[in-house]
């Protein structure tokens, strides 16, 4: 995060995000929240009020996006073992950097949520495009994250490497 040590949580039509005080500029939300959590800057509400802890700046982003425990999870953890990330490309993914260059497209799933195949195939295609991994995230109902690479292994067929 580029020098902002007061992030505000704005609610707009049904869209969550943090914008930085200083400069007005839209923050990663996940970014924020670990930010916030490491104690690097401070959230408040657009009212002005500073949100207790980086769990309540979760609590209320969550509102907008059902999915953001389940993405926190994944983003701190990476995090933590020094990775770089930005938000996206696809829904319920990162990119995951290696200095300035994206190295990995992360998918993220919970262990109980249902896809068809095909979507595997689909992330992997994407991933060669964008020459980058394709790295698929689990996360357990204990907020474990479980990481597997994908990659094709022949014409039709699925590699799954843990």
């Amino acid at each position: 995060m580029n020098k902002c040590s007061v992030a505000i949580f704005e609610k707009k039509d049904e869209k969550c995000v943090f914008v930085c005080d200083e400069t007005s500029r839209e923050l990663d939300p996940y970014e924020t929240i670990y930010e916030f959590k490491k104690n690097k800057l401070v959230v408040k509400d657009s009212d002005g009020n500073v949100y207790s802890g980086w769990f309540e700046a979760l609590k209320h982003f969550s509102t907008c996006e059902p999915r953001a425990w389940i993405m926190f999870s994944v983003y701190y953890d990476l995090r933590e073992r020094g990775r770089m990330l930005k938000t996206g490309p696809l829904p319920n993914s990162f990119t995951m950097y290696k200095g300035p260059k994206p190295e990995s497209l992360i998918i993220v799933l919970e262990e109980t949520v249902k896809f068809k195949v095909e979507e595997i195939f689909r992330w992997i295609e994407t991933a060669k495009r964008m020459n980058r991994d394709c790295i698929l995230a689990i996360v357990d109902k204990h907020g474990d994250v479980s990481y597997y690479q994908l990659e094709m292994a022949g014409v039709g067929e699925l590699s799954l490497l843990t």
